[in-house]
């Protein structure tokens, strides 16, 4: 019973979470100039540090699909990202994966572009769902998620090295080609 009512506690969260950073992520796009922005696609590698005791964590593949607009300082966007496992972690004999999916605001500190060469520093906020499977046991959770990153433009391509909290125990490192 407790479990039970201590989960809809958390679901309650979730949503009260997720509802407000839609909210403010409409309000800071509003703010945005009415200028056509750019559309971005990449794939990345990530790994994946969980809090479950004694488990090897997996390794994930993935893809992302984003649009930025040029700002004053940088640039605002929108940036979507799926991640499924191409190399199963372990409890013990239990094979682990894990499947993620989340929507983010992102703030970037330089805009893309070839005129923009150069590091940049990437703060994201927003929604991810997640899907853990340990043998045949599956949860699954949506919930606020937040990552820093440090980039590098290049003349047709920037690369991103980027930490992201999904759950609370969950953590990904990815590494992300950007297009």
């Amino acid at each position: 019973m407790k479990t039970v009512l201590f989960r809809q506690i958390l679901i309650m969260n979730s949503k009260a979470r997720i509802s407000s950073l839609l909210i403010v992520s409409a309000c800071l796009l509003a703010t945005v100039p009415a200028h056509a922005g750019e559309w971005f696609f990449g794939g990345k590698l990530a790994y994946f540090e969980t809090d479950v005791p004694n488990i090897d964590d997996p390794d994930n593949a993935g893809l992302m699909l984003g649009y930025d607009w040029d700002v004053k300082y940088g640039s605002l966007g929108v940036e979507g990202d799926f991640t499924t496992t191409f190399e199963d972690g372990a409890v013990g004999t239990e094979k682990v994966e894990l499947d993620t999916l989340g929507l983010y605001g992102v703030y970037r500190t330089r805009g893309p572009g070839t005129g923009n060469i150069g590091p940049y520093l990437k703060l994201k906020a927003g929604a991810a769902y997640t899907d853990l499977t340990v043998g045949n046991t599956a949860t699954d959770d949506t919930s606020f998620s937040g990552g820093i990153g440090l980039g590098l433009n290049m003349a047709l391509v920037s690369f991103e090295l980027e930490y992201t909290v999904i759950a609370d125990d969950i953590d990904m490192i990815n590494l992300m080609l950007r297009f």
